[in-house]
């Protein structure tokens, strides 16, 4: 490749990392915007804050070790498409002689970029997800503890009694000085 062509590229890619960080920056504006709203509409303090409960779920669903983040199944095959793509454009960096390594490095960049995007979406997803239970569950008179609501609908006891379980004593541990009191078995 030519330098005139390597510039050319170069724009290109900029102009889509910019346009990429354009679509996070709406996306943080959004959420910041909806934990904004959940925390001036909360009365009372029986359930944990959207941030905390998000920030649970990322480290109970397993963090980067997850399959998918934040255990968002609908997500998971783009997901599972964006670290392949980061390993093979990796394994290409690798392998690489030392003039094809400026090229190599860009293609491990815009995948590390893939990974970020699906990242995001999935942490948007929780997020979302957090906000409408808190929502009906505010809807459903509160009757139980938060925690155990959101937890029968991420995940269902029906489908998972063991995995249901082991997620409810996760998040009461991860969540251990927020107030949210869970007298209820699970």
């Amino acid at each position: 490749m030519s330098d005139e062509e390597l510039k050319a590229e170069f724009r290109k890619i900029n102009v889509r990392i910019n346009n990429g960080f354009r679509l996070m920056f709406k996306f943080f504006v959004l959420v910041v915007f909806l934990i904004w709203l959940v925390l001036v509409s909360c009365q009372g303090g029986d359930q944990p804050s959207v941030e905390a409960t998000v920030e649970a779920i990322w480290h109970v669903e397993g963090t980067t070790n997850a399959c998918p983040p934040y255990g968002i199944i609908a997500l998971r095959a783009e997901w599972l498409a964006a670290v392949a793509v980061q390993k093979e454009a990796v394994a290409f960096y690798q392998r690489a002689r030392r003039e094809d390594k400026a090229a190599a490095k860009l293609e491990v960049e815009l995948a590390d970029i893939l990974v970020d995007k699906v990242l995001t979406k999935c942490r948007m997803r929780c997020i979302e997800t957090v906000v409408n239970n808190l929502a009906r569950w505010r809807k459903a008179g509160r009757k139980e503890c938060y925690l155990l609501f959101l937890g029968r609908r991420y995940v269902p006891e029906s489908a998972d009694p063991v995995g249901h379980r082991n997620w409810m004593r996760n998040m009461k541990s991860r969540l251990n000085d927020e107030p949210c009191k869970c007298r209820t078995k699970t």
